[in-house]
């Protein structure tokens, strides 16, 4: 499930607390630890502030480390800090599976996901600092010091004073500093996140997103040129997305796209040695579905359906293709605990995107719904397909299996920016959805509606389409 900025915040600051709710110290029985995978032993003649610390390595059944100390009583919602000290040899991580996704060494909680802990260290460093902020959501948890979490590693990491605090109420982010602001809309870093708010009238908000994010922008084209093919061939996809793409998008969405590219570029930003233009960011917002014109085209209608043109027996059958796609579940009524509706989301996309689409996107427009997206720099949409907005209402996907290309259709950046800000309930944002459908990244679409914990799900074709509502009991 995608985990919206405020489940877990990475800062660097040290917690204020008196006295610490936990502290680990090795030599002592606090100190008790269990390696889980891996090796753990102390070590005497690495300390820290004279005290023994904690030596982790990988063993030969292994191919990472993950070592659990003492259980710790926490309070269920409550906030605290999990800090430590790491320092490490030679330590580099590797990759064993198609995403890396492989961390250094690094602190977290029993109960929290891989992708969730302290800044990692790695190389050979000397005693770092490491926080991690949380809310408990377990009365009952351990810290799990770890490395080459999710891969393999080599090296050694050492680990001491490790630390939970509970803080105090109040203890807020943003600081005022960490804060960059630019008329109405400003931008602030939150746990890996950069959360963006515009507002205004379309080229304004534009213009604001693409001042606020010039630096990032030119680097998200850089990614978007690596998955088409690569930058050598930006003239190319230009080209594709002027024709087939560009008349797809309303005046609205279009200033918006040319406020992007006028901001950055009166900000500094370059691509490709000159200023960024509208096109530019049109690319950006259609790659996803650019890279689907491969396999729309081949379920498109040539002419020569239903002639005798089967392959003879003994040609090879039809070969499986693997598919990539996102997942994605809703639920309500009794279904879940209080009967109100719960939707989430997961993200099966290459790296080379995903790491950029780490853009809380907040935008407060002149007209429709003020929409809260996981976004991109340079996005109008959100790529991941994480949309909530001011009326409650709550839109993902999952992506099935591709249909035909509707050349006279509009891009699905354009139809889902439009259903979650125009959206009011769920027979809107189905109408705009289905609205000349191009038929690119065809997705069943999840649809909440949090005034009334209805949900829906919405199989869109490019010729057929299937509505299941709950308030029908299907």
């Amino acid at each position: 499930m995608l985990r919206i900025v405020g489940y877990v915040f990475l800062l660097v600051s040290v917690a204020q607390a008196s006295t610490p709710l936990y502290k680990a110290k090795f030599s002592r029985a606090n100190g008790k630890f269990t390696a889980v995978r891996g090796s753990a032993v102390l070590d005497t003649a690495v300390v820290h502030d004279g005290n023994v610390s904690l030596r982790v390595e990988r063993s030969a059944l292994t191919q990472d480390a993950a070592v659990l100390l003492a259980p710790v009583s926490l309070k269920l919602g409550e906030t605290y800090e999990l800090s430590g000290w790491v320092c490490t040899e030679n330590l580099e991580v590797r990759d064993t599976d198609r995403s890396p996704i492989a961390s250094g060494a690094a602190l977290t909680m029993a109960s929290m996901p891989f992708d969730i802990h302290s800044a990692s260290v790695a190389g050979t460093r000397p005693w770092t600092h490491v926080t991690l902020k949380f809310v408990a959501s377990h009365s009952t948890d351990a810290v799990l010091l770890t490395a080459g979490n999710g891969g393999a590693f080599s090296g050694k990491a050492w680990f001491e004073g490790i630390q939970i605090n509970e803080l105090p109420d109040g203890d807020g982010w943003p600081v005022a500093d960490a804060v960059k602001t630019f008329g109405p809309a400003y931008r602030y870093p939150a746990a890996g996140w950069i959360y963006l708010h515009i507002e205004g009238a379309p080229y304004e908000r534009g213009y604001q997103h693409g001042y606020l994010m010039a630096k990032e922008i030119p680097e998200y084209f850089e990614r978007c040129a690596a998955l088409l093919g690569d930058k050598d061939h930006w003239k190319d996809y230009r080209t594709t997305a002027n024709a087939l793409f560009l008349r797809g998008f309303d005046q609205e969405i279009l200033e918006e796209m040319r406020g992007i590219a006028e901001g950055a570029s009166d900000a500094g930003a370059k691509w490709q040695d000159r200023r960024i233009d509208l096109i530019d960011v049109v690319v950006a917002n259609v790659t996803v579905e650019m890279g689907e014109l491969s396999s729309a085209v081949a379920t498109t209608a040539t002419g020569l359906e239903g002639l005798d043109l089967d392959k003879p027996p003994y040609a090879n059958g039809k070969q499986d293709t693997v598919l990539n796609h996102c997942s994605a579940f809703a639920a309500t009524g009794p279904a879940t605990k209080d009967g109100r509706m719960v939707i989430g989301h997961v993200t099966w996309w290459p790296l080379t995107l995903a790491e950029q689409t780490n853009v809380m996107l907040d935008i407060k427009p002149t007209q429709g719904h003020r929409v809260l997206m996981q976004s991109y720099p340079g996005g109008i949409e959100s790529g991941t397909d994480w949309y909530q907005n001011d009326a409650g209402i709550v839109l993902t996907e999952t992506t099935i299996e591709q249909t035909p290309f509707n050349l006279q259709g509009t891009p699905v950046a354009f139809r889902a920016r439009t259903a979650i800000q125009y959206g009011g309930n769920i027979d809107d944002v189905v109408k705009y959805l289905g609205t000349r459908n191009n038929g690119l990244y065809t997705n069943e679409w999840l649809i909440g509606d949090a005034k009334t914990n209805e949900i829906a799900m919405l199989d869109l074709g490019t010729d057929h389409t299937r509505l299941w509502r709950s308030s029908k009991n299907e």
